[in-house]
C-alpha cells in the first residue's frame, strides 16, 4: 500500500536501490547529516540508499570480501569510498567464516545449533582495522551517521571506535536478543557501553518489510542519539 500510494518510489527500483532500505532511510532527511559510515556493508544496499534519501553525502562503506566490494564499487554510488576490510577492536588481520548464506558471515563462529541451518562456505583471512585508526587523520564532517550490521563483532566495532564516539551523532546497530554466534554480546552489553560515552536509546529503527513477521526477533536495529 506504501508504494501504492507513492508511485515516486517505483522510479528507483531502476535505479538499483532496494527499497525496503531506502523507505526505512526516509525519516533521516530531518536530520543534517554529511557522513555515512557503513560498517558491513556487504552488497551496498544501504549506502546506495543513503546517498539517494541525502543527495551530497560522504559514505564510507566497509566491507571485507572482494566481492561483494567490487560490487559496491560498480553501484558508483556517488561521494562513496569503499574501504576493503572489517572493522574491529584491533587491527591487522583475523580469520572469516563466509557462509553458504552470505547475510550470515561471520568474523565469529556461529553457535554448533545453528551450523546447519547457515553451512560455512569457507574460511579465509580479512584486513581487519580500527575506527580509530582509520578515521583518525580524516576529517569527519558533522553530523555523522554510523551504521554498524556485523553479525555478533558490534561491541568490538564500538570499542574500536572509542576516540572518534564524540565525532558521531547517530548510531543504527544491530544488536541481539538472542544471538547465534559464539561470543556473541547481547543487547544490554551495547546499550551499557554506548549509554555511558553520552549517547541515549531511542528505540528500535524498524525493518520495512514487505510481508508479515510471526514471532519474536533473535535481533532488533537499536538507534542511539547523542
Amino acid at each position: 500500500m506504501y508504494i501504492v500510494a507513492n508511485p515516486r518510489l517505483t522510479t528507483l527500483i531502476f535505479r538499483g536501490v532496494y527499497l525496503p532500505t531506502y523507505i526505512q532511510c526516509e525519516w533521516l532527511r530531518q536530520f543534517d547529516i554529511k557522513t555515512v559510515i557503513d560498517v558491513g556493508a556487504y552488497v551496498g544496499n544501504f549506502s546506495k540508499a543513503l546517498s539517494i534519501v541525502i543527495p551530497g553525502v560522504k559514505i564510507y562503506s566497509l566491507e571485507p570480501i572482494a566481492k561483494y566490494s567490487r560490487i559496491i564499487k560498480d553501484k558508483n554510488i556517488p561521494n562513496c569510498v569503499v574501504v576493503r576490510a572489517a572493522a574491529n577492536n584491533r587491527n591487522g588481520s583475523a580469520l572469516f567464516y563466509e557462509s553458504s548464506f552470505p547475510p550470515a558471515s561471520s568474523l565469529l563462529p556461529l553457535k554448533k545449533e545453528f551450523r546447519d541451518k547457515f553451512p560455512l562456505k569457507v574460511k579465509k583471512e580479512v584486513q581487519i582495522l580500527t575506527l580509530n585508526s582509520y578515521f583518525g587523520k580524516r576529517k569527519l564532517e558533522r553530523k555523522v551517521f554510523l551504521k554498524i550490521d556485523v553479525q555478533g563483532m558490534e561491541l568490538n566495532v564500538l570499542k574500536g571506535a572509542s576516540k572518534i564516539l564524540d565525532k558521531i551523532d547517530i548510531i543504527y546497530v544491530e544488536t541481539a536478543r538472542e544471538g547465534i554466534y559464539q561470543g556473541e554480546p547481547n543487547f544490554s552489553e551495547v546499550y551499557s557501553y554506548l549509554i555511558k560515552r553520552g549517547f541515549r536509546y531511542f528505540g528500535e529503527m524498524l525493518e520495512s518489510e514487505f510481508y508479515p513477521n510471526f514471532g519474536l526477533k533473535r535481533y532488533s536495529n537499536s538507534l542511539f542519539l547523542k
